[in-house]
């Protein structure tokens, strides 16, 4: 049960606010014009494991 509780991602870690909010940022950046129907997965690469 060492492990019990720890995050399955690829990044061995939750994710923090703030790094939320950057993929937010950028998503109303001028940057993500050309993002049309397509997916930013902010999960630590849980979706990969």
């Amino acid at each position: 049960m060492s492990g019990f509780g720890r995050p399955v991602t690829a990044s061995h870690g939750f994710g923090l606010p703030r790094e939320i909010a950057e993929a937010v940022a950028y998503l109303a950046s001028e940057g993500a014009a050309f993002l049309h129907g397509a997916f930013l997965l902010v999960d630590g690469g849980a979706s990969l494991v």
